[in-house]
């Protein structure tokens, strides 16, 4: 059987080990390779797992300008594993067998985008879901789905060490029968739910809202996401770890800095009570102060800016009027 697996993260590096420990050879792996990987969260290199285990790969930026090569390729199957880009209805009729898609959520709950965001933020219990793949989000067949939980305790770092082990067990459930055709389940489309895009800056902290919240935000935000954010005047602070101080003896301004261990862990006050911001970094060389505030406060900014506007307007009248003054001393 030939197959192809198209991707760029750990669940696709996953998915080709899988193939190979069931004995799947003539195995074609295409790896994502972006131009930067600042912004792709849990970028996985998989040249080196694909050539490891003999399996020819092949780099592309955009899966559908090699349209051409999946043809001459000629797959029974295409897996497509940890990929946002949308795949076009050419390709998906290009395998005899169809596209496989992999989703971590329990389908049709959880269709969409930053599932591992989403599911850390609201402690929802998922799935490693493998389905066909077709021009909708997400609403094809379900073939196999192993459920995992989440709770309080994880991290977007865990719930994807949960997922990738679910992945695991799921296609060693399956993989041995899809040699017989693929059969599947349909889903239940009117129980669907949908999770909306998640961008690196959803992840800035509103610090009025309850320390549980923020929490879990920076648990959502954290890796392989770019982190949960605050400002200090022009300095961004990533927060990585926090911790509710269920034991809070202080009572401060949100926003607040209250107190510093050794370590440089601080606490902060919340809308309700106060966090241990207990590892974070900055580009700079900003450190945590007792009284220094953080994040940004419409009114005081507000203020503030028009203020210099007011002072910027006054020197401007000046320069003005010198500028006239000189103009009318030159000579004709």
């Amino acid at each position: 059987m030939k197959i192809v697996v198209i991707g760029g993260v750990e669940s696709s590096r996953v998915a080709v080990e899988k193939l190979y420990e069931h004995g799947f050879e003539g195995v074609t792996v295409f790896g994502y390779r972006p131009n930067t990987t600042v912004n792709v969260s849990g970028w996985c290199d998989l040249e080196a797992p694909a050539k490891q285990l003999g399996y020819e790969f092949r780099q592309f930026l955009k899966i559908n300008e090699h349209t051409s090569e999946l043809k001459e390729l000629a797959p029974d199957l295409i897996f497509v594993v940890g990929l946002s880009q949308l795949i076009s209805r050419e390709i998906l009729q290009i395998p005899r067998l169809g596209c496989v898609g992999f989703h971590p959520t329990a389908l049709p709950r959880g269709r969409g985008r930053a599932p591992i965001a989403w599911l850390t933020l609201r402690c929802e219990s998922g799935a490693a879901t493998f389905f066909r793949l077709q021009e909708g989000a997400d609403d094809g067949e379900i073939f196999v789905q192993q459920p995992f939980d989440v709770d309080a305790s994880d991290s977007a770092a865990s719930v994807e060490q949960k997922i990738l082990n679910a992945e695991r067990c799921a296609l060693d459930t399956w993989l041995p029968s899809i040699a017989l055709g693929l059969n599947g389940v349909e889903q239940a489309h009117e129980a669907a739910t949908f999770y909306g895009m998640r961008k690196p800056e959803d992840g800035v902290i509103n610090w009025q809202v309850s320390a549980t919240v923020v929490d879990r935000l920076v648990k959502a935000a954290g890796r392989p996401h770019p982190g949960a954010f605050t400002y200090q005047e022009d300095e961004i602070i990533r927060i990585w770890s926090t911790k509710v101080d269920a034991m809070c003896r202080h009572v401060g301004v949100p926003g607040r800095i209250l107190e510093i261990k050794e370590d440089r862990a601080f606490l902060i006050q919340c809308g309700d009570t106060c966090l241990w911001v207990e590892h974070w970094s900055a580009a700079g060389p900003w450190l945590p102060k007792v009284g220094m505030r953080l994040g940004y406060y419409v009114d005081s900014e507000v203020n503030q800016l028009r203020r210099m506007c007011v002072e910027l307007n006054a020197r401007i009248e000046v320069l003005e009027a010198r500028l006239n003054n000189y103009f009318s001393i030159l000579p004709g």
